[in-house]
């Protein structure tokens, strides 16, 4: 067993960088009416709505950064 896990840490160092893929939403939204904007501008391709989970859900490679602002708006 190799005591020094530095290496495996740093592999795994994105999966834990605290960045979210998605956001849970306080009511059940009208998926049709959801308006999402990163940093005050209108997001229309780089999400999807998970009804299962009443979330906003990121893609991988849009996945907001640290210090984004994320505003959310629908009808419920």
């Amino acid at each position: 067993c190799d005591s020094d896990w530095s290496a495996t840490m740093a592999a795994l160092g994105g999966l834990f960088d605290g960045l979210v893929g998605h956001y849970s939403l306080t009511h059940l939204a009208v998926e049709a009416s959801i308006e999402v904007y990163v940093n005050g501008v209108l997001n229309t391709t780089d999400w999807t709505f998970d009804v299962g989970l009443n979330a906003i859900v990121f893609d991988d490679l849009a996945m907001p950064q640290h210090g984004d602002r994320i505003d959310v708006y629908y009808a419920y």
